[in-house]
């Protein structure tokens, strides 16, 4: 084979490639990621959330009755008592879950359409409303709520 022969036939040796075929496809992928993709938000429940804009927390004078239990998970004085329960001005330490176990049975029980709502402060950690959670499921509350106090310093009952 001859040196001029393969550049004369081949033009001047650069070999191109052609994109114009991967672009086509490229598009074709996107249009089909997008339509596929509305197909199957249009398939999901239609849920509307409401921002909270202001606090809907509401004094317990407001929600007394209807059998709901309040349980105020308020800071202990210092850090050897971490926590403190509050249930209708009863003081429960954080520890004792079978007397906050007992407290809210006994409340389940007096109840016709027995609720619990559980409050706690900003700067109480899960750990704390974990255990409150786990005894109202015991006690065999079915119906839990979990809300804001008012202020920090854990008012309410």
């Amino acid at each position: 084979m001859k040196p001029g022969r393969f550049s004369a036939r081949y033009g001047s040796g650069r070999l191109t490639f052609n994109m114009t075929p991967m672009i086509d496809v490229s598009f074709q992928l996107i249009i089909f990621f997008i339509l596929a993709s509305q197909m199957a938000s249009e398939t999901l429940a239609k849920l509307e959330l409401h921002r909270p804009y202001q606090s809907v927390a509401a004094a317990q004078s407001d929600q007394a009755g209807g059998g709901r239990t309040i349980v105020n998970v308020l800071l202990g004085a210092h850090e050897a008592d971490p926590c403190v329960y509050k249930i209708e001005g009863r003081l429960i330490p954080a520890g004792h879950v079978d007397e906050l176990l007992e407290a809210l049975t006994s409340r389940r029980q007096a109840a016709a359409d027995p609720a619990v709502e559980i409050r706690a402060d900003r700067r109480v950690l899960y750990g704390a409303v974990e255990p409150v959670l786990e005894a109202a499921a015991r006690a065999g509350y079915t119906r839990m709520h979990i809300t804001a106090l008012l202020d920090a310093g854990g008012g309410g009952p």
